[in-house]
């Protein structure tokens, strides 16, 4: 039982020190966004490569400026709140970001 009981406490401080910030949250949903336009790793096109580039720079500002943060000092909840949808959440946890719906994030 003292076992488990260092083990769950290891892990949450762990979580603790690895809880995403917005800054990282910012970085993810560039990248993201950037993917979206480029159309993954197989494409090379100069002029998707540019708009991948451009849409990154521009959605990355306009998420930040459309997101919300609830810090649960383990883990995190990230609402995007785009005009006229339902908002986007993910979960913020171990340096990671997990959306929380199905429907695919920023279309």
């Amino acid at each position: 039982m003292k076992k488990f009981l260092v083990f769950i406490i290891v892990v949450a401080v762990v979580l603790f020190f690895t809880n995403p910030t917005e800054e990282e949250f910012n970085i993810y949903s560039e990248e993201y966004i950037a993917t979206r336009v480029k159309g993954g790793k197989n494409e090379s096109s100069k002029i998707k490569n540019i708009l991948g580039d451009l849409a990154a720079e521009v959605g990355g500002k306009l998420t930040k400026e459309l997101t919300s943060k609830e810090d649960y000092y383990l883990f995190s909840i990230y609402e995007v709140k785009l005009d006229k949808q339902e908002p986007y959440k993910f979960l913020g946890i171990g340096k990671n970001f997990l959306p929380l719906q199905s429907e695919e994030p920023f279309k």
